[in-house]
């Protein structure tokens, strides 16, 4: 009986001891927030909240319309930076555009530090800027270290342009290079002469278009490296603003 006696003092003595230790425990349900993803746009995010739970929702119509790597878009304006002729390729400046059409963009903002390329690739990039101009969209093009060759053009064609107080531009003789050994007969030479001809007349006439000087002045500048900055270039016409 007496050690019945010590066993149950020592039960009693435990689950007191527990009672007043143990802390009381709250049972909590965890908050789960679910995050729903759709594709929309580049810009058109949507969030919302509903309860405890974020919604987030963007949407593309068409996924393989992808602005290039040089475009992007905020809200209703564009900006683009063409700092080479020969990087910033026809093609990717077409599909751009498409896309600023879709999107019914009507401002254009083109950054432009460019020291120029390709007589061609120059002409299609001016062409895309033209047909974008017509198609009701104002561009805006600021120019910054160089403008230069065949991204003089491309400047020009802004309807209304911005050059840095420490741009330089250059319009120089046209020129032609060729890769590899090869021969090439006289009509060769001659047929040359004639398309590198036909490039100094269009230059000229697009330069003449958009500025002060006449056409006959512009080819007259091509006859060696002319290098002129921000003042000269306002005073030809070339430049509306300085900054």
């Amino acid at each position: 009986m007496r050690k019945l006696g010590i066993f149950c003092l020592i039960v009693s003595f435990l689950l007191l001891f527990g009672c007043i230790t143990t802390p009381n425990r709250i049972s909590t349900k965890p908050v789960t927030h679910e995050v729903k993803l759709k594709i929309e746009g580049v810009e058109n995010v949507k969030v919302s909240t509903e309860e405890s739970q974020i919604l987030k929702s963007m949407e593309v119509p068409n996924e393989a319309l992808k602005l290039s790597y040089y475009c992007r878009i905020n809200g209703d304006i564009a900006y683009l930076s063409i700092t080479s002729v020969g990087s910033y390729t026809t093609d990717s400046l077409w599909t751009d555009f498409k896309i600023m059409q879709l999107r019914g963009i009507k401002t254009l903002i083109v950054y432009m530090n460019n020291p120029g390329g390709s007589s061609f690739d120059g002409a299609g990039i001016y062409d895309q800027l033209r047909l974008l101009k017509e198609n009701g969209v104002h561009i805006t093009i600021e120019g910054y270290g160089i403008i230069a060759s065949a991204a003089v053009p491309i400047f020009l064609i802004g309807d209304e342009r911005i050059a840095s107080e420490n741009v330089t531009f250059l319009v120089h003789p046209a020129s032609l290079f060729k890769w590899g050994m090869f021969m090439e007969t006289l009509k060769d030479l001659q047929s040359q002469t004639k398309m590198m001809e036909m490039c100094r007349q269009r230059y000229a006439k697009i330069v003449a278009k958009h500025s002060k000087l006449t056409k006959d002045d512009v080819i007259k500048m091509m006859e060696e490296d002319t290098w002129f900055g921000a003042i000269q270039a306002k005073e030809w016409g070339m430049v509306d603003e300085i900054r």
